[in-house]
């Protein structure tokens, strides 16, 4: 009679430790799909993404800022071109399924879509 209740004793324990590490494995996984899509993650990956292509980025500025005649031409179109070609290959990182699964009311998680 011993035995049974310490084997029941047992499975319960066992049971509680499975599920506290579902919700630690759980708790995680939201934490880090939290940290990719969050404002100020995002901001850095971007201003990371920049700093890679900083030096590129100066020397388009300078043949600009340096040539009196082409910069007379510069217009809205070309700018738009220029900051297309120095964000090309940056991707922002959208809330995945993740979150469609397991809603939550973080205001700051970011969805640009």
């Amino acid at each position: 009679m011993d035995a049974i209740r310490k084997r029941r004793e047992y499975l319960i324990w066992q049971e509680q430790v499975e599920a506290e590490e579902k919700r630690i494995a759980f708790l995680k996984q939201m934490k880090q799909e939290t940290m990719r899509c969050n404002v100020i993650a995002q901001r850095i990956a971007l201003q990371e993404h920049l700093l890679e292509r900083a030096e590129d980025i100066a020397k388009e500025i300078e043949e600009w800022v340096n040539d009196e005649e082409k910069i007379k031409t510069l217009d809205r179109s070309q700018v738009d071109l220029m900051l297309d070609t120095w964000l090309s290959g940056f991707a922002l990182v959208q809330p995945g399924e993740f979150f469609r699964e397991h809603p939550t009311n973080d205001a700051e998680l970011v969805c640009s879509v």
